[in-house]
């Protein structure tokens, strides 16, 4: 079981798709404060993972996107959003280095207010 933003679902995440819960919920009400989070946002969640970080903050907007190469993560972040009833979120399998039309080059985002980047990609 994995526990988005207090929400108990029955989604079983890899270990390593979700940080540890405590982690977590400092990070995302860190980003929650830093990004000033407006309810008209459009907010771009790159290197998804599960999609944690997103889903988190998809109340705060009026629409997340995530994007990551993982398509089992993926998988797992919509089943997610499914589960806890999360609207406005979706996610897309795609690398950013090659397909920047999976994203960019569609009427899927005209214009994006806020970008979180996954904690793994900081790694690079």
């Amino acid at each position: 079981m994995v526990v988005v933003c207090g929400t108990l679902d029955k989604i079983k995440a890899s270990p390593t798709a979700l940080p540890p819960q405590y982690q977590a919920a400092v990070l995302f009400e860190c980003v929650r404060n830093a990004a000033m989070l407006r309810p008209t946002d459009i907010l771009l969640d790159l290197f998804c993972g599960a999609g944690a970080i997103g889903l988190c903050l998809a109340d705060a907007v009026a629409q997340v996107v995530g994007m990551d190469v993982d398509v089992e993560a993926i998988a797992t972040a919509r089943k997610t959003a499914e589960v806890n009833h999360v609207h406005n979120a979706s996610f897309y399998v795609g690398d950013l280095s090659t397909d920047t039309t999976t994203l960019l080059g569609t009427k899927r985002l005209e214009h994006v207010d806020v970008v979180v980047l996954g904690m793994l990609a900081a790694v690079v």
